[in-house]
């Protein structure tokens, strides 16, 4: 478990908050022993969004940028109950409870609030399948179209901006929709952000491959 991720900002994949040096020590470090580790699970950005862990370790688990109970960034309070595969401490489904705030009517007491919580849930899944299911969301395919549209909305807690994106440098949480250079960036971060030089490749080769 960590704070902030050892990955480039899920705000847009703008910035690297590790300095580069210290990021790419954490991965070398972690690689031989992928499979001994269950899962990786980081805060500090109240998004929900999944990373893959390595670029090469596909049977092993991503690591998972999970929201807070604070609602503070433009984020929606949330909690986390977590399904852990059968003979094992890796995770199998992600369920979210969250509270939108900004529902109408207000909620005015406890038992409104208490009413108004939702939730959705998510398969966890592995390295490799998370990049054919990232790649998927530049195929054109309705099943690519539906998977893309479940891991945009849940990044904010089905909070979403105004924007209509099309370039990848508008940050997502700012985008209704997000399509061409949008949709490849987010994929990109999705699968290689991990490292700013992962990233780039990726984006310059037109998405995950």
């Amino acid at each position: 478990m960590c704070h902030i991720a050892p990955t480039l900002d899920p705000y847009g994949a703008s910035d690297e908050p590790w300095r580069q040096q210290y990021s790419a020590t954490f991965w070398e470090l972690v690689e031989p022993h992928l499979p001994r580790i269950a899962g990786f699970f980081c805060g500090h950005y109240h998004v929900d969004m999944t990373v893959a862990s390595s670029a090469a370790a596909d049977s092993e688990m991503p690591l998972l940028l999970l929201g807070a109970v604070s609602p503070v960034y433009d984020g929606y309070p949330v909690v986390y109950a977590l399904e852990l595969r059968e003979g094992s401490y890796r995770p199998a489904k992600v369920t979210a409870h969250y509270l939108p705030l900004d529902a109408q009517p207000a909620p005015q007491t406890a038992d409104d609030i208490a009413a108004g919580w939702r939730s959705y849930e998510y398969t966890v899944p592995t390295n490799g399948e998370w990049r054919a299911i990232a790649a998927s969301w530049l195929a054109g395919t309705p099943e690519g179209e539906a998977s893309f549209e479940e891991a945009f909305e849940r990044k904010k807690m089905y909070l979403r901006g105004a924007e209509a994106c099309t370039d990848a440098a508008t940050p997502w949480q700012d985008c209704a929709t997000c399509e061409g250079a949008c949709r490849v960036s987010f994929a990109c971060f999705s699968t290689e952000g991990r490292s700013k030089a992962s990233y780039d490749a990726c984006v310059a080769a037109g998405g995950p491959v």
